[in-house]
């Protein structure tokens, strides 16, 4: 009886001991598996790689500033920018032809729809900054501000008058969702691309009126913006309540300047990519004082600006 009590033991010890050896060894991971655990960590799908987006000009200088940052802290990762006028920008996003679309407006529940059935995936909007279009005329006009009303009536019975940097565009579209207009059936909308052309033009022209965006002007310590202000002042707006307004980032915070907007990055892009690394990256302190940086509101706000948070959208 001893011997075989002294058997059981034996083997029970030697089960136990094979049990936690075995044990150790699979929990223990091997080389291989290290190395390509690590690889995949290294190699997020944020890090590398090639895409293109597609961007509004009137963002340029934004968009090009957060590229540059984006691909110096990834540098192998590739970015292209096709620069579209706003709607065509937003129709060839929701046609899945690109990925990231950075636009001044998001897409309606139609084009939503349109996008989703032809990817499968849902889109998400981010709105990333603020910015506004301003109104500039020439030195040469009496006109230091305008209605509201006076834009609306005018704006297409003379287009002569009133110009635009692009048909279509976010300064385009701005305008006509705040004034509730349309182009009427057959009238041509005037625009000059070039910013030095538009000026030479406000100069021969006097009377007229240009909608640019906010940003280009903003920079005022810039000496190729103080050149152009001799040439072209801002006007201030008056809106429905007989209040004037002038352009600059805390009356777009309060939402005083009426012709205020957000800038958007649409992304439609399955898992966690270059272009969701890039719009995480836009929203971050680091990209929001890009956006700063490029004279345009952030639309995060951090501790260091508490002082104008109350006043925030």
């Amino acid at each position: 009886m001893k011997i075989l009590s002294y058997i059981a033991i034996s083997t029970l010890v030697f089960s136990l001991f094979i049990g936690c050896k075995k044990e150790k060894q699979e929990a223990q991971p091997t080389t291989e598996n290290t190395e390509k655990d690590s690889s995949r960590l290294q190699r997020a799908g944020h890090t590398f790689g090639e895409t293109t987006f597609v961007a509004d000009p009137t963002y340029k200088n934004l968009v090009e500033a957060w590229v540059a940052t984006y691909t110096t802290d990834y540098p192998d990762v590739k970015i292209k920018v096709d620069y579209q006028i706003e709607d065509l920008a937003i129709k060839n996003f929701y046609e899945g032809l690109y990925p990231i679309a950075i636009v001044g407006k998001e897409l309606d529940e139609s084009q939503q729809n349109y996008l989703f059935n032809k990817t499968t995936i849902k889109y998400v909007p981010s709105p990333i900054a603020m910015d506004a279009t301003i109104m500039v005329t020439s030195t040469q006009n009496p006109l230091d501000s305008i209605s509201i009303s006076q834009i609306k009536q005018e704006l297409y019975k003379n287009t002569n008058q009133y110009i635009f940097d692009r048909a279509n565009s976010s300064n385009f579209n701005t305008v006509n969702r705040v004034l509730k207009t349309k182009v009427p059936e057959g009238v041509k909308v005037s625009s000059i691309e070039d910013f030095d052309e538009m000026i030479a033009f406000l100069e021969k022209s006097p009377k007229a009126i240009a909608f640019i965006g906010y940003n280009v002007l903003s920079d005022r310590d810039n000496p190729k913006i103080k050149a152009y202000l001799t040439r072209i002042k801002i006007l201030k707006i008056v809106n429905e309540q007989n209040q004037v307004a002038e352009a600059n980032l805390s009356n777009m915070r309060n939402g005083s300047y009426p012709f205020t907007r957000l800038v958007y990055i649409l992304k439609n892009e399955k898992g966690f990519g270059i272009g969701a690394g890039f719009t995480r990256f836009a929203g971050s302190q680091q990209g929001q004082l890009i956006v700063k940086k490029e004279e345009m509101q952030p639309y995060f706000l951090y501790k260091r600006e508490v002082r104008i948070q109350s006043n925030a959208l």
